[in-house]
């Protein structure tokens, strides 16, 4: 792939390149497909990005409403607004003094990124977007003295790369990256939430990450329900398996 590829850490100037980015590689990734989504929370139908352009071609040979869902009729509104995206990065990362992110840029474009904040555990679970259930899985997975060794967690919240730069080695480079700069920071325990169909689960298990626990959401009807599963590892055991197997990688991006 041509271009000038580098890695910066994220700032407010990269924030309008990253909604972008970030929209699209959620929209085109098929183990997401969250592009558009009908309102109705109790239908849940929703659409990738190629999913919504053979939808559209469909809904105009055959009649209907375009931004109408064909099962139930409501509005078919964006997976991710970009005021929702917006509000959520500032929260995790530009607002946070906790947080810490990176953008991956091809000479002016944001390409891909990836970043993540400390968190309570207990907090967590009970946050919109959280994890419940997290606590109980850290004690099965650590042991029942794990809150008297007062790890510091962070959680791993995003990673994702436009597809036309899959395959190139840049998951490999910013997982290095986040890596490294969590251990440097103190971090213990590093943790995240896929789904059985992404990459970053085969990429998190290149790196010592284990399945501690999952569970189920709504989908799109009866027998539709999506999984999570939360992955979690000890961030110096991680980032030592990352440069042994892959540390070449981040020569040109340190």
């Amino acid at each position: 792939m041509s271009g000038h590829h580098h890695v910066v850490q994220m700032g407010l100037e990269h924030l309008d390149g990253y909604i972008a980015c970030y929209r699209q590689v959620y929209g085109e990734a098929e183990a997401w497909n969250e592009f558009k989504k009908c309102s109705n929370k109790n239908c849940g139908k929703k659409w990738g990005i190629e999913q919504w352009a053979l939808y559209l071609i469909k809904r105009h040979a055959t009649g209907g409403y375009i931004n109408h869902c064909s099962i139930c009729n409501s509005e078919v509104v964006d997976f991710w607004p970009v005021d929702k995206v917006r509000t959520n990065i500032m929260a995790d990362v530009l607002d946070n003094p906790l947080g810490l992110g990176f953008v991956l840029i091809n000479n002016t474009q944001i390409i891909g990124f990836i970043h993540g904040y400390e968190i309570d555990v207990d907090e967590f679970e009970t946050k919109p977007g959280g994890v419940p259930g997290l606590a109980d899985a850290l004690q099965r997975w650590l042991g029942n003295g794990w809150r008297e060794n007062k790890p510091k967690v962070f959680y791993q919240a995003e990673l994702g790369i436009l597809s036309p730069y899959h395959n190139l080695g840049f998951g490999k480079i910013l997982t290095g990256l986040r890596l490294l700069k969590t251990v440097e920071a103190g971090y213990n325990i590093g943790v995240f939430r896929t789904n059985p169909e992404a990459k970053s689960l085969i990429l998190g298990r290149n790196y010592g990450y284990k399945n501690i626990f999952q569970y189920s959401i709504p989908g799109s009807g009866p027998g539709s329900e999506e999984t999570r599963i939360i992955m979690a590892s000890d961030l110096s055991l991680a980032k030592d398996i990352f440069l042994k197997r892959d540390g070449q990688c981040l020569k040109d991006y340190q």
